[in-house]
């Protein structure tokens, strides 16, 4: 509640697995600041999530706790086998805004 942002970092960076379970988000700083230490975050399903890291992060069911304790269970098993080096471009506001066009062309088309 009361760290720094040296100490908050220290701390991600001690962990092998950030659980996001927010039910709605306006960006979602947590999983990004997890993708910038090449760690893994698991969170509900939420499009700004989507949005904003794509595939690079873990996503279980919207809502629902025993989808989200069942695959916290499945990444900490299989940490070893984990990708360490996440992309690198989460914050490159070139590559978020081409990601973000996509998206929106997407569900654009959909309507």
């Amino acid at each position: 509640f009361k760290l720094n942002h040296y100490q908050k970092f220290e701390l991600i960076a001690s962990v092998d697995l950030i659980l996001f379970p927010s039910l709605f988000e306006g960006y979602g700083y947590p999983p990004v600041e997890a993708r910038y230490l090449s760690k893994e975050c698991l969170a509900f399903n939420l499009p700004v999530l989507k949005e904003v890291n794509s595939d690079e992060i873990h996503y279980a069911e919207y809502n629902n706790i025993e989808s989200l304790k069942n695959m916290a269970i499945k990444i900490l098993r299989n940490i070893n086998e984990r990708t360490p080096e996440r992309s690198k471009a989460i914050q490159d506001f070139t590559s978020y805004s081409t990601e973000l066009s996509k998206y929106l062309a997407q569900n654009k088309r959909g309507k």
